[in-house]
């Protein structure tokens, strides 16, 4: 289980510890994929990888609830209405 604790003011999500953040560089530098260091220290691939997702819970919901309101809703008008949403 890696190190981690929870950070309540960002939602449900677990932060990592320096430490383990400290490993995944190192194994990145020392040339290990992405899916080999999600397995070696347990975390899931989406944090090994460093890249922040693009969409949070809440943009994803709020683009299902839009889908269900007009199923036949063209993507412009979907990505129109998510950056309107957020600013």
């Amino acid at each position: 289980m890696p190190n981690t604790q929870k950070n309540n003011s960002h939602g449900p999500y677990n932060v990592l510890s320096d430490l383990t953040k400290e490993k995944i560089l190192g194994l990145q530098l020392a040339g290990n994929n992405v899916a080999s260091i999600s397995a070696k220290l347990n975390v899931p691939k989406s944090t090994s990888s460093g890249r922040p997702q693009i969409l949070t819970p809440r943009d994803k919901r709020r683009i299902v609830s839009n889908l269900k309101k007009d199923r036949w809703s063209m993507l412009d008008d979907l990505v129109d209405d998510a950056s309107a949403d957020t600013g």
